[in-house]
């Protein structure tokens, strides 16, 4: 399973600085809105009953001016200049999250060291000698020097088994890179499983058929064009 790549710092520090920046804002429009009063879930504010007070003569009041109210001074902070002081922050967050983005779009960043090439490709050994009696694990070794030299084919020419594939994934995927023969491709890929595992069941002819099919799939794979 291929693990994600984790963000930049740019990216990282960008995304900080929104989260903060939204935060503040939020607190700044609550508190302009309104104060902030706690009050306990369920607790109602006390009731007084009104008492009936009985006058038998009411007084006359004078008559009362109503008076301009005196001038004060207003406060000279206004939230909103740090509303927009936050918006401007805001903005450029938003705008280096965008290049970090941009700059991390067009592949994995340079870490300083050269690619690694494909391993060389192994000569294979030779087939087991059919005059002599068999023997299940020379044919197993055969089998798997035949495989291990289609890999190497197909990683010189960018098809290459990655790590987390299964061999049946990797001739899968490298039979729609290239024009196989599905029967040598799926037979080369049962003798191949069968010597990984259970080498014990191979017959006297493993060796005749794997060369069989290792040479038919390889002579695609080796003629056809690069896969980059």
């Amino acid at each position: 399973m291929m693990r994600r790549r984790p963000p930049p710092p740019l990216m990282r520090v960008g995304l900080l600085v929104t989260s903060a920046v939204l935060l503040i804002a939020s607190a700044l429009w609550a508190g302009s809105v309104g104060p902030w009063i706690a009050r306990p879930q369920g607790a109602r504010p006390p009731t007084q009953r009104p008492t009936s007070i009985y006058l038998t003569n009411l007084p006359t009041l004078p008559a009362i001016t109503p008076s301009a109210p005196p001038a004060t001074a207003g406060s000279s902070w206004n939230p909103s200049i740090v509303l927009y002081a936050l918006g401007a922050v805001l903005l450029v967050a938003l705008l280096l999250i965008a290049a970090a983005m941009i700059r991390t779009g067009g592949g994995p960043p340079p870490t300083g060291r050269p690619s690694p090439e494909p391993d060389p490709v192994t000569p294979t050994g030779p087939m087991p000698d059919q005059d002599r009696p068999f023997d299940a694990r020379e044919a197993a070794d055969y089998v798997i020097a035949r495989w291990d030299e289609l890999e190497h084919q197909a990683a010189a020419r960018g098809a290459g088994r990655r790590r987390e594939q299964t061999p049946t994934e990797f001739i899968r995927v490298l039979g729609l890179i290239y024009p196989l023969d599905d029967s040598a491709a799926a037979e080369l890929l049962g003798l191949y499983q069968r010597a990984r595992f259970d080498h014990v069941r191979l017959l006297p002819d493993t060796a005749v058929r794997a060369r069989v099919c290792a040479d038919t799939v390889v002579a695609v794979v080796t003629s056809s064009p690069v896969a980059r």
